[in-house]
């Protein structure tokens, strides 16, 4: 079984970790904008007032021991598990005091797809496969330990930040979060006033690059100006430039010859 297939619970009101290598892995991510409506007279549609947006998201997963040790270990984990859902308390006078509710960490597959997410679990259910077909590992001295538990929890999700859009259209909107991604570990989602800003002039860079090879490409300087409203243009120099790449030898160049360096 892979290890980068698990999921990893970190609580943070009592600072232990469990991690649990999965069989088979479902996690389903819910986004809920919640509104108020109101009906008025002689409107067909209500009066809807925005309240915020929920996201809670669900775990459900298969996790085996093939060996006696293997399945010591697992229920220690489970054990531990369990016992993460209840508060941390203090003495204070003698009396225990509520310190700190049961908060998590959850991160899966280590972190190669999918953001770290911290909340509070709202529940959890562990089925031990001796409930089903599975047959418990027994040892030298009888004792009985499961080899398989599917288990599956609900979370709230909590955001550090005020996360949403700011700033209008036409200034450039920009989705604000916790840092790089949002949902995703790496930000894959495209911010089109943002990074259409921050791209380079296309006429420009084929401009450097054509004279790079030796080549002057012809792009008129409306063109050169207008960045990437100057469409006619832009397919004129991209014509040139393509046509000049043909004539360049490979060997001077390191480019095919005859390839479309736009591809």
């Amino acid at each position: 079984m892979s290890n980068i297939t698990n999921v990893t619970i970190r609580g943070l009101h009592c600072d232990s970790t469990v991690t649990f290598d999965c069989a088979e892995l479902t996690i389903d991510q819910r986004f809920k904008p919640e509104w108020s409506t109101e009906n008025a007279y002689g409107r067909m549609d209500p009066i809807a007032t925005f309240s915020r947006t929920n996201r809670d998201a669900a775990f459900k997963f298969v996790t085996l021991a093939t060996k006696e040790s293997e399945a010591l270990q697992l229920q220690g984990h489970v054990e531990l598990f369990m016992k993460m859902q209840y508060p941390k308390y203090t003495n204070l006078n003698g009396i225990p005091t509520l310190m700190s509710p049961p908060f998590f960490h959850v991160s899966v597959l280590q972190n190669k797809l999918y953001k770290e997410i911290e909340g509070y679990i709202t529940d959890l259910t562990i089925t031990p496969g001796s409930s089903g077909k599975t047959v418990p590992l027994v040892d030298s001295k009888g004792n009985f330990y499961e080899r398989k538990y599917d288990i599956s929890f609900s979370m709230q999700i909590l955001h550090e930040h005020v996360v949403g859009w700011h700033g209008g259209r036409a200034a450039g909107g920009t989705f604000v979060n916790e840092g790089k991604g949002f949902v995703f570990y790496s930000d894959l989602a495209i911010n089109p006033d943002k990074d259409l800003a921050a791209a380079p002039n296309p006429v420009k860079a084929l401009a450097d690059l054509g004279e790079k090879l030796g080549k002057t490409t012809k792009v008129s300087q409306q063109a050169q100006t207008n960045g990437v409203d100057g469409n006619t243009s832009l397919q004129q120099g991209n014509e040139t430039f393509t046509e000049n790449n043909k004539q360049t030898a490979p060997e001077a160049t390191g480019i095919p010859a005859g390839d479309d360096v736009r591809k």
